[in-house]
């Protein structure tokens, strides 16, 4: 399902389904973020647009990830 080697076409199928699936606030999120980095043409790094929270979240999961506290997303998506 989350294959690297998507072609355009696969990917972009991919992406609508996930979109679908997102309630109201987390899709006007998600647009949000894809318009800012439209518009965005300074090739400013992603980085620097994360609030400290988003920051500190993805710390966290990358501390989670070298300290083995994670779960095979196969195993993931069989259950559910």
């Amino acid at each position: 399902m989350y294959n690297i080697t998507l072609n355009n076409a696969e990917l972009k199928l991919e992406l609508f389904r996930i979109i679908d699936t997102l309630p109201l606030n987390r899709l006007q999120q998600f647009y949000q973020l894809l318009t800012s980095n439209s518009q965005n043409q300074d090739n400013s790094d992603l980085w620097d647009s994360l609030s400290e929270w988003e920051k500190q979240d993805i710390e966290i999961g990358i501390e989670q990830l070298n300290s083995g506290k994670y779960k095979d997303m196969k195993n993931v998506l069989l259950k559910y």
